[in-house]
């Protein structure tokens, strides 16, 4: 299944279709929070504390899940209640986007920029149905973050100039 996603200000919509998926609000004050909304679900997504480095995914405050950051490779492995749940977001050699696979390595959602020069939005390939919302739309979020943190124009251009 395919989506995609484009900013809307400080918004990132994301579409099937004609159809609205899901929304990421980031937040202008902390350029790395956001909540994500799937329908009438919200979910917050950010850091625990500035020098934090790992994102947590929470509901009505209480951890949904945690994107462990890999310090040495980029990329992150997903945890729940201190536990791997058996999915990693990260990049592939020679290949664009950022990826969440499962323990076999299997590509379940890969999301690419639609355009490497404007970088206003974003192409989601889901490969797995059965996939929860909330895990693309997070890996939407880490793909960002990980823009950011590897270009921070990026991010500054498409939240805070419009």
């Amino acid at each position: 299944m395919t989506y995609t996603a484009k900013f809307d200000g400080k918004t990132v919509r994301v579409y099937n279709g004609e159809k609205l998926f899901g929304s990421i609000d980031f937040s202008k004050e902390r350029m790395a929070h956001a909540d994500i909304f799937i329908y009438t679900d919200r979910f917050h997504v950010g850091p625990e504390s500035a020098a934090d480095k790992d994102i947590v995914v929470t509901k009505a405050d209480v951890p949904v899940f945690k994107f462990n950051f890999d310090k040495l490779w980029g990329g992150a492995e997903i945890e729940a209640n201190g536990e791997p749940i058996g999915y990693e977001v990260k990049g592939k050699w020679f290949k664009p986007g950022t990826r969440l696979v499962n323990e076999n390595d299997e590509d379940l959602v890969v999301i690419k920029n639609d355009n490497a020069i404007t970088l206003k939005g974003f192409d989601l390939e889901v490969n797995d149905d059965d996939i929860e919302p909330v895990m693309i739309m997070s890996t939407l979020y880490y793909h960002i973050y990980a823009s950011n943190a590897a270009n921070p124009t990026f991010m500054m251009s498409n939240l805070f100039w419009k």
